[in-house]
């Protein structure tokens, strides 16, 4: 499609919020970055993460990755080549990474359910979610026993087999 910039907002994240990716896009513009996110250094909930980069980093990474971790999860390979791109992460003004509102598992359909329910407006934003729980704070534990890192930890435990095995990327 001829596009110079990609967001990446994943399908687990039903309850993206539009002003969190209108804030990353701003500054991913403002500072001229190849990669920005609201995740490298987490300050957001699980569930409203967001990436934007460039075409030409993506190609970068097309051309350079060789992990499995890196074609899985399509963004590694930048944010871990710091010396080849510029990356900025986009901050919330409050630490609430130990909020989880992304659907991996059964128990996080079953928050996003229950937090839909009782929003009644759209688009729903994180300040209303967090309203919510701030009314029930009890809704918060539905899914606090998943890990939000699980499947990246298998990625990288594919990487080391890969590693070992001496392959290269055309192998894979």
């Amino acid at each position: 499609f001829s596009s110079d910039n990609i967001l990446r907002i994943t399908s687990d994240s039903p309850l993206a919020d539009p002003t969190v990716i209108d804030d990353l896009i701003i500054n991913y513009q403002k500072i001229s970055c190849d990669y920005a996110s609201t995740n490298l250094i987490r300050t957001y909930p699980i569930g409203l993460d967001a990436e934007i980069f460039s075409f030409s980093a993506l190609e970068k990474t097309w051309k350079n990755a060789h992990l499995p971790s890196e074609y899985e999860n399509v963004t590694p390979y930048i944010y871990n080549n710091r010396d080849k791109f510029q990356i900025y992460n986009v901050k919330n003004s409050i630490d609430l990474s130990h909020l989880r509102w992304v659907v991996d598992r059964a128990e996080d359909l079953e928050l996003v359910r229950q937090l839909v329910s009782k929003i009644d407006k759209d688009p729903i934003l994180m300040q209303d979610i967090l309203e919510v729980f701030e009314s029930d704070p009890k809704l918060a534990e539905i899914n606090s026993n998943v890990r939000h890192d699980e499947g990246y930890k298998k990625s990288l435990k594919k990487d080391q087999e890969f590693i070992k095995r001496g392959k290269t990327s055309d192998e894979k």
